[in-house]
Protein backbone atom coordinates (compact mmCIF):
# COMPACT_ATOMS: atom_id res chain seq x y z
CA UNK A 1 0.00 0.00 0.00
CA UNK A 2 1.15 3.65 -0.26
CA UNK A 3 -0.08 4.88 2.70
CA UNK A 4 -2.68 3.96 4.92
CA UNK A 5 -5.78 1.89 4.76
CA UNK A 6 -9.00 4.31 4.18
CA UNK A 7 -11.60 1.84 5.93
CA UNK A 8 -15.15 1.84 6.73
CA UNK A 9 -16.70 -0.37 9.64
CA UNK A 10 -20.98 -1.02 8.92
CA UNK A 11 -22.79 -3.23 11.46
CA UNK A 12 -26.21 -4.39 10.38
CA UNK A 13 -25.99 -1.96 7.31
CA UNK A 14 -25.30 0.89 9.50
CA UNK A 15 -21.84 3.40 9.15
CA UNK A 16 -20.11 3.79 12.13
CA UNK A 17 -18.05 7.15 13.30
CA UNK A 18 -14.08 6.88 13.59
CA UNK A 19 -13.14 10.43 14.42
CA UNK A 20 -12.44 11.69 17.42
CA UNK A 21 -14.84 14.73 17.26
CA UNK A 22 -17.51 11.86 16.66
CA UNK A 23 -16.58 10.30 19.98
CA UNK A 24 -16.47 13.60 21.68
CA UNK A 25 -19.93 14.61 20.02
CA UNK A 26 -21.13 11.34 21.49
CA UNK A 27 -21.66 9.41 18.25
CA UNK A 28 -20.91 5.76 18.89
CA UNK A 29 -17.59 5.12 17.18
CA UNK A 30 -15.02 2.82 16.54
CA UNK A 31 -12.02 3.03 18.26
CA UNK A 32 -8.49 2.62 17.10
CA UNK A 33 -7.66 -1.35 17.60
CA UNK A 34 -9.21 -2.98 14.35
CA UNK A 35 -7.88 -6.15 13.71
CA UNK A 36 -8.33 -8.60 10.60
CA UNK A 37 -6.37 -11.60 10.78
CA UNK A 38 -5.93 -13.26 7.38
CA UNK A 39 -5.32 -16.68 6.71
CA UNK A 40 -3.29 -18.28 9.03
CA UNK A 41 0.40 -17.65 11.37
CA UNK A 42 1.91 -21.10 10.63
CA UNK A 43 1.67 -23.98 8.78
CA UNK A 44 -0.12 -26.17 10.78
CA UNK A 45 -2.98 -23.35 12.39
CA UNK A 46 -6.27 -24.56 11.21
CA UNK A 47 -8.20 -20.75 11.91
CA UNK A 48 -11.31 -19.47 9.84
CA UNK A 49 -10.30 -18.31 6.99
CA UNK A 50 -10.46 -14.57 8.59
CA UNK A 51 -11.26 -12.67 12.20
CA UNK A 52 -11.70 -9.40 12.81
CA UNK A 53 -11.70 -8.27 16.44
CA UNK A 54 -12.71 -3.94 17.38
CA UNK A 55 -14.25 -2.13 20.32
CA UNK A 56 -17.21 0.24 19.43
CA UNK A 57 -17.97 2.98 22.11
CA UNK A 58 -20.15 5.89 22.90
CA UNK A 59 -18.89 8.76 25.39
CA UNK A 60 -21.89 9.93 27.70
CA UNK A 61 -24.72 8.29 29.03
CA UNK A 62 -27.58 8.86 26.91
CA UNK A 63 -29.34 6.57 24.53
CA UNK A 64 -27.23 4.95 21.95
CA UNK A 65 -28.24 5.30 18.09
CA UNK A 66 -27.02 1.77 17.91
CA UNK A 67 -29.30 0.00 20.77
CA UNK A 68 -30.94 -1.70 18.51
CA UNK A 69 -27.83 -2.78 16.06
CA UNK A 70 -25.77 -4.12 18.36
CA UNK A 71 -26.70 -7.63 19.22
CA UNK A 72 -25.32 -11.57 18.59
CA UNK A 73 -25.67 -12.52 14.78
CA UNK A 74 -25.68 -8.77 13.78
CA UNK A 75 -23.60 -8.53 10.43
CA UNK A 76 -20.45 -6.40 10.72
CA UNK A 77 -18.71 -5.14 7.11
CA UNK A 78 -15.73 -4.09 7.02
CA UNK A 79 -14.84 -1.93 3.70
CA UNK A 80 -10.69 -1.00 3.05
CA UNK A 81 -9.37 -0.06 0.29
CA UNK A 82 -6.18 2.11 -0.83
CA UNK A 83 -3.69 1.78 -3.72
CA UNK A 84 -1.49 -1.04 -4.35
CA UNK A 85 1.48 -0.16 -7.18
CA UNK A 86 2.39 -2.84 -9.53
CA UNK A 87 5.29 -4.72 -8.89
CA UNK A 88 8.75 -3.24 -10.27
CA UNK A 89 10.08 -3.73 -13.60
CA UNK A 90 13.54 -2.99 -12.43
CA UNK A 91 15.25 -3.76 -9.39
CA UNK A 92 14.57 -1.40 -6.61
CA UNK A 93 17.69 -2.28 -4.04
CA UNK A 94 20.43 -1.92 -6.91
CA UNK A 95 23.10 -2.26 -3.73
CA UNK A 96 22.35 -4.33 -0.93
CA UNK A 97 25.58 -4.06 0.38
CA UNK A 98 25.81 -6.98 2.42
CA UNK A 99 26.19 -9.24 -0.57
CA UNK A 100 30.21 -7.30 -1.39
CA UNK A 101 30.90 -6.22 1.83
CA UNK A 102 33.04 -8.22 3.67
CA UNK A 103 31.88 -10.37 6.80
CA UNK A 104 31.67 -8.76 10.08
CA UNK A 105 31.97 -4.88 8.08
CA UNK A 106 29.44 -2.19 8.52
CA UNK A 107 27.79 -1.37 5.26
CA UNK A 108 27.39 2.44 4.54
CA UNK A 109 23.67 3.21 6.28
CA UNK A 110 21.98 5.62 8.95
CA UNK A 111 22.24 3.59 12.07
CA UNK A 112 20.22 4.73 15.52
CA UNK A 113 20.74 3.06 18.42
CA UNK A 114 22.36 0.41 16.47
CA UNK A 115 25.10 -1.78 16.38
CA UNK A 116 25.52 -3.55 13.06
CA UNK A 117 27.66 -6.17 11.21
CA UNK A 118 27.53 -8.55 8.00
CA UNK A 119 27.48 -12.10 8.53
CA UNK A 120 26.27 -15.55 6.84
CA UNK A 121 23.53 -16.13 9.72
CA UNK A 122 20.47 -17.33 7.93
CA UNK A 123 20.22 -15.43 4.44
CA UNK A 124 16.61 -15.84 3.13
CA UNK A 125 18.78 -15.23 -0.27
CA UNK A 126 22.51 -14.64 -1.59
CA UNK A 127 25.50 -15.53 1.05
CA UNK A 128 24.63 -12.53 3.46
CA UNK A 129 22.71 -11.07 6.23
CA UNK A 130 22.88 -7.68 8.42
CA UNK A 131 22.94 -8.58 12.01
CA UNK A 132 21.75 -5.49 13.98
CA UNK A 133 21.84 -5.18 17.69
CA UNK A 134 20.46 -2.04 19.85
CA UNK A 135 22.97 -0.32 21.52
CA UNK A 136 20.62 0.58 24.35
CA UNK A 137 17.18 -1.92 24.55
CA UNK A 138 15.48 0.92 26.00
CA UNK A 139 15.08 2.96 22.99
CA UNK A 140 13.99 2.53 19.44
CA UNK A 141 16.43 1.06 16.85
CA UNK A 142 16.59 2.06 13.54
CA UNK A 143 18.85 1.65 10.48
CA UNK A 144 18.21 2.79 6.75
CA UNK A 145 20.10 1.29 3.84
CA UNK A 146 20.60 3.15 0.68
CA UNK A 147 19.07 1.02 -2.22
CA UNK A 148 22.31 2.71 -4.22
CA UNK A 149 25.78 3.07 -3.83
CA UNK A 150 26.15 6.62 -2.53
CA UNK A 151 26.79 9.69 -4.90
CA UNK A 152 27.48 13.16 -5.12
CA UNK A 153 25.06 13.78 -7.70
CA UNK A 154 21.56 14.52 -5.91
CA UNK A 155 19.51 13.15 -8.95
CA UNK A 156 21.81 9.80 -8.52
CA UNK A 157 18.47 7.50 -7.03
CA UNK A 158 15.54 9.02 -9.19
CA UNK A 159 15.09 6.58 -11.50
CA UNK A 160 14.72 3.56 -8.66
CA UNK A 161 11.36 2.80 -8.50
CA UNK A 162 8.96 3.06 -5.25
CA UNK A 163 7.61 -0.04 -3.89
CA UNK A 164 5.79 -0.48 -0.43
CA UNK A 165 6.06 -2.59 2.15
CA UNK A 166 6.19 -6.44 1.30
CA UNK A 167 6.61 -5.95 -2.56
CA UNK A 168 9.55 -8.00 -4.22
CA UNK A 169 12.35 -5.57 -4.64
CA UNK A 170 13.61 -7.01 -7.53
CA UNK A 171 11.70 -8.01 -10.76
CA UNK A 172 14.53 -10.79 -11.65
CA UNK A 173 12.48 -14.25 -11.77
CA UNK A 174 15.32 -16.19 -9.43
CA UNK A 175 14.72 -13.22 -6.51
CA UNK A 176 11.15 -12.26 -7.38
CA UNK A 177 9.37 -12.43 -3.59
CA UNK A 178 12.17 -11.57 -1.80
CA UNK A 179 12.08 -9.32 1.15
Amino acid sequence: MTGPVDATVLVAGQVIASTRADYQAGEPTVLDGLNVEWGRATSIDQPDPSAATLTIAQRGNGPSALLGTLRTGAPVEIRASGIIFPGPTVSTFLDPGFESAPVGSRPPGDYRNAAAAVSTIVPQAGAHTLTVDPIDPAHPTEVILAPAPFSANPTAWDLIPATSLGQPRCCCPARTGAP
